[in-house]
């Protein structure tokens, strides 16, 4: 991608700000809902503006069939709820915040946004701007994927994970997070833009621009405002625990990581979360029960990794308000949530299964609880993660009781509710979330259950408590306060701009390489397969051939494309290999998904066996693959080298990008001797 040509994408995420914000805005006016907070009310509608765009599209696109479609009802629903006929609250739950900032016009919080969105959208384009280069450096395997899954959501109108393409019957529907997904597609359906590009500079620049305003709504419910509102805001986006150096020295603490690395600037796929907690949030705060339980009902269905999390937290709250509220009101908070864990359990179960080709490893990994004989080790899990989980957030504890020791009872009984339920989400959402952890480590993905969760709740409770320990106080203390916790996100995110974060891995790629590829790509189109070398598949998740790849070069430059795994390593020695002991079902099953496995097995259905580079030579040729990406130092199979027709290698990488020749012939390539 040249590393000039950003103002389509800012313009983009600009214009889809905009219409979101004029369809929310409009619902809101038509449905003539109460008076609201004017931050609180430009992110209401922002919200609801843009999931009304994403369920509606999502809706038009699967013709009904997607997990997005109680989103759309969720959100209308939120309109009669704020109605002004909505439920009186009980006095002893008003915090009776300070009255914040209020424009009469709508133009200081417009001129915010746009100028939060400016600042957010420039540092996604420095975090991939080379100056050594025309092009920006590619991004990570994973905003890869999401950008050709979302192509993939256009192309097929199946909500699913696989990219499968030269084997359609095998795709079904997936739980995944596809709010970004769908919004991503959305703009995609409406522009030329390559689909990675499309998501990391457009998409996730909207999203964490809601998120930011949605923290300035939160501080002006604390009496926050001005340019110190703005600047905490901002510093919201960069709370997500604290990654200690020290802690990479030690396994025990370097096992957290995933909790405290889940930077918003390099996992925006969890604004949803935030986007949701924040709506679900402000609304408890200004107590519009059903709203807020309307709002917190779409957590699962945005990211299904949050039900341990939304579960705890809301349980908690409805068991605290039993006394306060009245039955109606507690059924409001609570019944929305159930009801789409129900929807989501028989939407994904009433679903027709994927044709599945017969063998071993093909079952589906089905989640099993551990025995209770291993109740010692379970105990010894949770435990640590809960430490784990405190040694990371324990910097804003202590931060907080440094800075306002003096002020924590009485910010404690002026904010009561609002501290309450932020600290009460907190503590109740991490509990339910390690011990869901807990309880599927065994399981690949496990870590996703805590890791997803706890940052944005995290979030939420220091903004809180910040905001109602600094409220007040001289601008000194606010000023250290800010640079606190300005020091505590330098720790995070030192390294990103260098490069070297565990999270943020770059590929560079020599200038000239990238314009060979450009100009080949145009003439041999969108087919093509890749080798990876065998230190390449480090863990389960590299067997994928959908989310680790070779290749990656090829993301810049063409939208909806083709590439096929033609290496793997050999199943029998897979089970004993110690990089996949851990998870050796699930690398087996990934293995048994790949393009040319599926081929193979479909093939001796019919009495056709080849060997396996024959297995490779036959792929290549019946499905007319026109490019191979290979990894450094991989040599091109001996059947494949008639097939050549250009090779450009790169010399920064190492990789090498293969022409092959149009329309090769189709006859059997040469045997070998084993079998495959």
């Amino acid at each position: 991608m040249p590393n000039t040509a950003f103002l389509p994408f800012l313009l983009q995420a600009l214009a889809l700000l905009g219409a979101s914000f004029g369809l929310g805005e409009g619902l809101l006016r038509l449905m003539r809902t109460r008076p609201l907070e004017p931050y609180f009310r430009l992110f209401l509608a922002l919200t609801l503006g843009l999931s009304v765009l994403v369920g509606s599209y999502a809706a038009v696109r699967t013709k009904g069939v997607s997990i997005m479609l109680p989103l759309l009802g969720l959100m209308l629903l939120l309109l009669p709820a704020l109605k002004p006929k909505a439920d009186e609250p009980d006095s002893s739950l008003v915090d009776r915040p300070a009255p914040a900032a209020h424009p009469t016009r709508p133009w200081p919080a417009a001129g915010l946004v746009l100028l939060a969105a400016l600042i957010l959208f420039a540092t996604r384009w420095a975090l991939l701007y080379d100056p050594a280069s025309p092009f920006l450096l590619t991004p990570f395997q994973d905003y890869i994927y999401y950008g050709r899954v979302s192509e993939a959501l256009n192309r097929t109108g199946v909500e699913a994970r696989s990219l499968e393409q030269l084997f359609p019957q095998f795709l079904n529907v997936q739980p995944y997070h596809y709010y970004e997904l769908w919004l991503n597609a959305l703009l995609l359906r409406v522009s030329s833009h390559p689909a990675v590009w499309s998501l990391y500079l457009s998409t996730y620049t909207v999203l964490t621009t809601l998120v930011f305003v949605g923290f300035r709504a939160l501080l002006a419910y604390f009496g926050w405002r001005g340019v110190q509102a703005a600047g905490l805001a901002l510093g919201m986006l960069l709370v997500s625990g604290v990654y200690w150096p020290a802690f990479e020295l030690h396994s025990f603490a370097e096992g957290g990581r995933y909790v405290a690395t889940s930077l918003l600037l390099l996992e925006p796929k969890l604004s949803a979360i935030y986007i949701f907690l924040l709506l679900g949030s402000l609304l408890l705060l200004h107590r519009q029960w059903r709203a807020a339980g309307l709002a917190l009902a779409a957590l699962p269905l945005v990211f299904v990794t949050t039900i341990p999390a939304v579960a705890g937290a809301l349980t908690g709250l409805v068991l605290w308000l039993r006394r306060r509220l009245h039955q109606p009101q507690l059924l409001g908070l609570l019944l929305p949530f159930f009801l789409s864990l129900l929807y989501l359990a028989a939407f994904y179960l009433l679903q027709l299964p994927a044709e599945s080709p017969p063998g071993p490893g093909n079952a589906p990994l089905l989640m099993q609880l551990p025995a209770l004989g291993q109740w010692r080790t379970l105990v010894n899990v949770l435990g640590g993660t809960l430490i784990n989980v405190a040694l990371y957030a324990g910097a804003y504890a202590l931060l907080f009781v440094v800075l306002g020791w003096g002020r924590l009872r009485a910010s404690g009984q002026r904010w009561s509710f609002g501290l309450k339920v932020l600290l009460g989400g907190l503590l109740l959402s991490t509990g339910l979330s390690a011990l869901a952890f807990t309880l599927t480590a065994h399981l690949p993905d496990s870590y996703q259950l805590l890791g997803n969760t706890f940052p944005p709740f995290l979030a939420l409770a220091v903004a809180g408590i910040a905001a109602a320990l600094l409220r007040g106080s001289s601008r000194l203390r606010r000023t250290m306060a800010l640079a606190g916790l300005l020091a505590l996100a330098w720790v995070n995110h030192r390294r990103l701009f260098t490069h070297d974060h565990s999270m943020h891995k770059v590929t560079r790629f020599s200038p000239a390489f990238l314009q060979q590829v450009r100009g080949a790509l145009a003439e041999v189109g969108n087919r093509g397969g890749f080798f990876m070398a065998d230190a390449d598949y480090e863990t389960i998740y590299h067997l994928t051939q959908d989310t680790f790849t070779r290749g990656t070069y090829v993301s810049n430059f063409s939208r909806d494309y083709t590439l096929v795994s033609l290496s793997a390593p050999d199943l029998p020695t897979l089970r004993t290999d110690p990089r996949f002991a851990r998870d050796t079902a699930a690398a087996v099953a990934c293995i048994r998904r790949a393009s040319l496995a599926r081929f193979v097995q479909l093939n001796a259905r019919q009495g056709r066996r080849w060997p396996p580079d024959s297995a490779q030579y036959q792929l290549v040729v019946q499905h007319k693959l026109r490019f191979l990406c290979l990894a450094p130092a991989v040599a091109l199979p001996a059947t494949l080298q008639p097939l050549v027709q250009a090779r450009y290698q790169d010399a920064v990488s190492g990789e090498a990008f293969v022409v092959l020749k149009p329309y090769p012939p189709t006859q059997a390539a040469p045997s070998a001797s084993a079998s495959f």
